[in-house]
């Protein structure tokens, strides 16, 4: 009887193990797999602002270059 009872408690022991070893090792695999997918997303968000960054700048070069441009012909019209 006691035998029965010792048996018990290890098989039931190690299943509680094996469960809780398991969901440890799904929590960790999640967690992988999550960070990895979070630092291809930020790179995409980071290569959509240096784009985006430089388009800005080429546009305001634009603006400054026209403006400079008109300030220019102001200038001979005035003389």
């Amino acid at each position: 009887m006691r035998r029965i009872w010792r048996n018990t408690a290890l098989v039931v022991g190690l299943g509680l193990y094996l469960i809780g070893l398991g969901f440890v090792g799904g929590v960790a695999a999640d967690r992988i797999w999550y960070g990895r997918q979070r630092v291809e997303a930020l790179q995409r968000y980071d290569n959509e602002v240096e784009r985006l960054r430089g388009h800005l700048m080429r546009l305001e070069h634009l603006a400054s270059a026209a403006h400079e441009s008109s300030a220019d012909d102001k200038d001979e019209v005035q003389r």
